[in-house]
């Protein structure tokens, strides 16, 4: 049996441009549907619980493997 460790990609974004953004993202799920890729935390609105919020948007995309993450 293999043992497979999950695959994750952590990002980080700095939206200059919201509108084009906003086309951006709404195209990314397709491309992660074909790899089983879903959105652990996606980039939005952060309230700190201490201290600043960060200054750029991030996120986190799981994959089933490794080789998954890496061929997407």
């Amino acid at each position: 049996m293999l043992n497979r460790r999950p695959g994750y990609v952590a990002f980080e974004v700095n939206v200059t441009d919201p509108a084009t953004f906003k086309g951006y993202a709404a195209q990314v799920p397709a491309t992660l549907a074909p790899y089983g890729g879903k959105f652990l935390v996606r980039p939005g609105k952060i309230t700190p619980v201490e201290g600043d919020p960060p200054k750029v948007n991030f996120g986190v995309i799981a994959f089933d493997s490794v080789e998954k993450a890496e061929a997407w």
